[in-house]
C-alpha cells in the first residue's frame, strides 16, 4: 500500500472517530441537561403528548455584569429601567433561535403556552418529548426542567407557639393598646419605627406575588397600587371601570392591568380565591380600618400579582416577579 493510501485510510478512520465522538457528545450533553424527574417523564410520555418544561439558558446576565450596565447611576428610579432594558435585550438575543423554532412548532400544534422570560433568561413551553430533546441539544440551553401545574396549597394553619416571656414587655407599650395593633407587629417593635423614625412605608410599592389579594378588603383597599399607565382619567380609583378599554395603554404586555395582574388566569383581576395572599398583603400594609393594625408598613402600596396556589408552575411565579420588576415594585 502506498504512503498516500495509508494516509487517506488513517484520515478516514480519524474522521469517523471524531464524528462518532461528536454525535455521542451531543446526545450526552442533551441528556445531561435534563433535571430532576424530566428524563422519566419524557420516557413515559406518549410521542404526541405535550410536556410542560422550561429551559434555563446558559448565558445569564447577573451580578457584577448586570450592575455594570447602570454604573454611575445612583438614583434607584433611574437604575431600574436601565437594568430592565439590559435584561430584555440580553434575553432577546439569547432566545432568538429558540423563539423562531417554538413559534413554528406552535403553528403546527406541536407546542403551546410559550413564555419568553427576560428576568432570568428562561423559555417555557409545553412540547412533545422529541422536541424537548431537540431543543435541549442547542448550545445556548443550560438545563431543562419539568414544570407541571401543581397544587402548592400550604395546608391547614398551624397552632401558634406560646410567646416567649422575654418579649412580653413589647406587647403593650404605654401609648399603643394591644387591641389596636397586632401582637406580631408589636413584637417586632414596628410602632417605634413609625412614631420615632417616621418610617411607615410611604412611597414604597410592594408586590404580593401569591394567591391574589382581596383588593376591596377595608384594611387593604386604601393601600392598593393603581397603575399610572392604565389610570386614564388620573383619579387613582382602584379597579376603576372607566379605565377599562381592552387596550394595553402602558405597553407593558398586559391589557387593563389597573392594579396588577392575574398571571394564572391571564386577566386583569388579581382577586384572591384562597386568602393566603390577602393575609400576606395585610401583614405588609394592612392599615387597621377594621379595628386592628396588622400591617408592618401601613402607608406602603400593595401591587397584587396573582399566580395562584392551585395549578401554578414556576414560570408563573417568575412571570409575576418579572411583572413586579418592570412596573416599579
Amino acid at each position: 500500500m502506498s504512503m498516500k493510501m495509508r494516509f487517506l485510510g488513517t484520515l478516514t478512520i480519524l474522521l469517523c472517530v471524531l464524528l462518532s465522538a461528536g454525535f455521542s457528545a451531543a446526545g450526552t450533553d442533551a441528556t445531561g441537561k435534563l433535571r430532576g424527574e424530566l428524563p422519566r417523564v419524557l420516557q413515559e410520555a406518549a410521542p404526541d403528548e405535550l410536556v410542560p418544561v422550561y429551559f434555563v439558558l446558559a448565558d445569564q446576565l447577573e451580578g457584577a455584569a448586570l450592575r455594570a450596565r447602570a454604573e454611575g447611576v445612583m438614583d434607584r428610579s433611574q437604575r431600574r429601567p436601565i437594568l430592565v432594558q439590559a435584561l430584555k435585550e440580553h434575553a432577546a438575543a439569547g432566545q432568538a433561535r429558540m423563539r423562531e423554532i417554538l413559534v413554528k412548532l406552535e403553528a403546527h400544534k406541536s407546542a403551546r403556552r410559550l413564555r419568553f422570560l427576560w428576568i432570568g433568561n428562561i423559555v417555557a413551553a409545553d412540547l412533545t418529548p422529541a422536541e424537548v430533546l431537540r431543543l435541549a441539544e442547542l448550545p445556548e440551553v443550560g438545563h431543562v426542567s419539568y414544570s407541571p401545574k401543581v397544587d402548592i396549597s400550604l395546608g391547614p394553619p398551624m397552632t401558634p407557639a406560646p410567646l416567649p416571656e422575654p418579649f412580653a414587655p413589647y406587647l403593650a407599650p404605654a401609648d399603643v393598646g394591644v387591641d389596636e395593633v397586632e401582637c406580631g407587629v408589636e413584637l417586632m417593635r414596628a410602632p417605634e419605627v413609625w412614631n420615632d423614625l417616621g418610617v411607615t412605608g410611604e412611597g414604597a410599592t410592594i408586590a404580593v406575588v401569591d394567591s391574589g389579594v382581596c383588593w376591596y378588603h377595608p384594611d387593604i383597599e386604601n393601600q392598593i397600587w393603581v397603575n399610572p399607565g392604565e389610570d386614564l382619567d388620573g383619579d387613582g380609583v382602584v379597579m376603576d371601570a372607566d379605565d377599562e378599554n381592552g387596550i394595553d395603554d402602558d405597553g407593558n404586555g398586559y391589557i387593563d392591568d389597573l392594579i396588577g395582574y392575574d398571571i394564572d388566569n391571564d386577566d386583569n383581576d388579581p382577586n384572591d380565591d384562597n386568602s393566603h395572599g390577602s393575609h400576606c398583603a395585610g401583614s405588609v400594609a394592612g392599615d387597621g380600618t377594621s379595628g386592628t393594625q396588622a400591617g408592618m408598613a401601613p402607608d406602603a402600596r400593595i401591587m397584587p400579582v396573582r399566580v395562584g396556589l392551585q395549578f401554578s408552575d414556576e414560570p408563573d411565579v417568575w412571570e409575576g416577579m418579572q411583572y413586579a420588576a418592570e412596573n416599579g415594585a
